[in-house]
């Protein structure tokens, strides 16, 4: 069950673990809703197994086989962007009301503004020299977004790490986030996605992952605490 608690200047919901569509259908709530809310709302999930979501204008049988639904939990989220790989990652999203001051008419703005709070937050956790992702490179498994590098994204020496899908309407937008903990179950993916021999060699060449799966819940605390304190200033 969600917990719901504010903190000043934002709203906080922790809906723990629970399947995938559960979670996209919240977050599409959330969305459907904003117009209600003076304060940008936090919402923090997980995931009870392995999960894939993608974007709405995603035909996921162009990528998925028909074993996918056997080793994955799947959904369609409500917001754009390309596949991506749940479970051993951190999850979340913001949904910023118009008349706050991270909200902007311009989507691309939003993606540069709530992406560099994320980059400052990664790098003061790990120590590490993340940065933004200036331009997008061409690539031709756009639509897998482990695979490629998107204006904005979070990169570590070349290398993503984090990356975001948003939808904006005339009350706000929902950014939903991925942020690359641990590495997923190769062998899951080789069988789920088609071609799946060199969806693994594009995910890894193009994506790096910032702990293993030891440090997946202490990190994880880590970064929801941060990103509290972050967002509440």
């Amino acid at each position: 069950m969600a917990s719901t608690f504010s903190v000043k200047g934002l709203h906080i919901i922790d809906g723990g673990k629970n399947l995938a569509q559960y979670h996209m259908q919240f977050d599409g709530h959330i969305l459907a809703e904003l117009s209600n809310f003076d304060k940008p709302i936090l919402h923090f999930y997980d995931w009870i197994g392995p999960a894939i979501t993608w974007g709405c204008f995603v035909q996921k049988e162009k990528f998925l086989g028909p074993k996918a639904h056997l080793l994955f939990d799947l959904a369609k989220r409500p917001t754009g962007g390309g596949m991506i790989l749940h479970g051993a990652d951190f999850s979340f999203s913001l949904a910023v009301p118009r008349n706050c001051r991270l909200f902007s008419d311009q989507v691309a703005t939003n993606y540069k503004r709530v992406n560099t709070i994320l980059c400052e937050l990664l790098q003061k956790i790990f120590a590490l020299p993340v940065e933004l992702v200036e331009q997008s490179a061409p690539n031709e498994r756009q639509r897998l977004c482990m695979c490629s590098l998107s204006q904005y994204d979070l990169k570590l020496d070349g290398k993503k790490v984090y990356g975001a899908s948003q939808r904006k309407t005339k009350s706000g937008f929902l950014h939903q986030c991925s942020i690359f903990l641990a590495p997923p179950d190769w062998q899951k993916v080789s069988e789920a996605f088609l071609g799946g021999n060199d969806v693994i060699r594009a995910m890894k060449r193009s994506s790096h992952w910032l702990c293993g799966p030891s440090d997946h819940k202490r990190v994880s605390s880590e970064i929801k605490t941060a990103l509290i304190k972050l967002l509440s200033q």
